[in-house]
């Protein structure tokens, strides 16, 4: 076996004579050179200091179930805390106590229904129709003053239909 020194100045002539880095490697390992060796042997050639720090899996495998250690514990501490909140009892209502329960919802006032707005309202389909067409043409409705959102529509409607008719006409 060759020593470190004997094993760089055989790289540094190869490359020197042009040969591809993969190839003077490959053939080091072949004849028998350890491959950190040779790693480290191609670290000096290239100015290095030939000190590979060689991976250990035993590192990152270490990490990874600490890793999963810590996240398994936290998971059960949400899991356990959210168990926990489901199961404990709530504080004691007592509802013959009237002070302490109180509504939540407070009923509106009575709505008092408006009169109709334009005699139009509580119509069949058809007879809807012509009473509002009938107050289009006489141009004694404005659709934007109906504040029954509903109505306004039926009546924008009737008066869009109204204009077409005028226009095919």
């Amino acid at each position: 076996m060759a020593s470190d020194l004997e094993i760089v100045s055989f790289i540094k002539e190869q490359l020197a004579s042009g040969r591809d880095v993969r190839t003077i490697r490959d053939f080091l390992i072949k004849k028998g050179v350890n491959s950190i060796e040779v790693d480290s042997a191609f670290d000096i050639a290239f100015g290095g200091t030939g000190k590979t720090d060689v991976p250990t899996h035993n590192a990152s495998i270490h990490k990874f179930v600490v890793t999963g250690l810590v996240f398994l514990v936290l998971l059960l501490v949400i899991a356990g805390y959210s168990l926990y909140q489901n199961i404990a009892p709530g504080p004691d209502i007592h509802v013959d106590q009237p002070d302490i329960v109180k509504p939540i919802y407070n009923p509106p006032a009575e709505q008092v229904l408006d009169e109709p707005e334009t005699g139009c309202e509580n119509k069949e389909a058809d007879e809807k129709y012509d009473c509002y067409l009938a107050l289009i043409e006489e141009e004694d409705i404005n659709c934007y003053k109906i504040e029954n959102e509903v109505e306004r529509d039926y009546c924008y409607r009737v008066h869009d239909y109204y204009i077409l008719e005028l226009d095919s006409a």
